[in-house]
């Protein structure tokens, strides 16, 4: 089952949000043992949008970090509350 990455929808947590969102999908490349420059070849983007997205910094595009979520098997969800499934880490 693909793991998930829950995305808050308030704009007073979009630094966190983005900051969790990106140690998620920096921990999953550690765990597959893979370089920013091969994820980044898979995602189809530049090693320097990686880094963006892994800091949590920059403006990548939503797409760029779908992209790269979906290369290492993450989904990103989008929640406004209530109940989440077992596997969905919530990035607050």
């Amino acid at each position: 089952m693909a793991q998930s990455v829950t995305e808050t929808a308030s704009p007073s947590a979009a630094y966190s949000d983005a900051a969790a969102i990106g140690a998620a999908i920096r921990s999953a490349r550690k765990s597959y043992r893979l370089t920013q420059q091969e994820l980044a070849d898979l995602a189809g983007i530049s090693d320097k949008t990686l880094r963006d997205i892994e800091r949590g910094a920059g403006s990548p595009s939503i797409g760029a970090v779908i992209a790269s979520a979906n290369a290492l098997g993450l989904r990103l969800v989008t929640a406004t509350g209530g109940n989440h499934g077992p596997n969905e880490a919530q990035a607050r």
